[in-house]
């Protein structure tokens, strides 16, 4: 479980760097939470869709494959991973074969919410 403890961590901490930037002005009330990031592939780990525009598709890759083995990880278990929350980030994981839907959200708000963003998407 380890293993799996260090790739979450792996990849909450490369959402993070993705999301900041050092040449961002100090953020006023109304630009507190960084957007909402939203991730759809397929079962076979392809990106099909993801909201980050301006980023090294390197990055986005390989945020997609660890996405796609912990996805993996809990379906070889016969489970369904639904959220992993770690300090103020969650990322949510939406299930709907042939396709997955995540998104990663640092708001704070309940899983329920996030999913209901995430079935938008649909």
């Amino acid at each position: 479980m380890s293993e799996l403890t260090a790739t979450v961590r792996s990849l909450v901490s490369h959402l993070y760097t993705m999301t900041a930037s050092p040449h961002e002005p100090t953020l006023l009330v109304a630009d507190e939470y960084p957007p909402r990031q939203y991730f759809v592939l397929t079962d076979a780990g392809k990106p099909v869709f993801t909201t980050l525009r301006d980023e090294d598709s390197v990055e986005v890759a390989s945020s997609i494959g660890v996405m796609q083995a912990l996805i993996s990880v809990f379906l070889d278990d016969r489970d369904k991973i639904r959220s992993i929350n770690t300090g103020s980030c969650r990322i949510t994981f939406l299930l709907r074969q042939p396709l997955y839907y995540v998104c990663v959200s640092s708001w704070g708000e309940p899983e329920s919410v996030v999913s209901n963003l995430t079935s938008v998407v649909l």
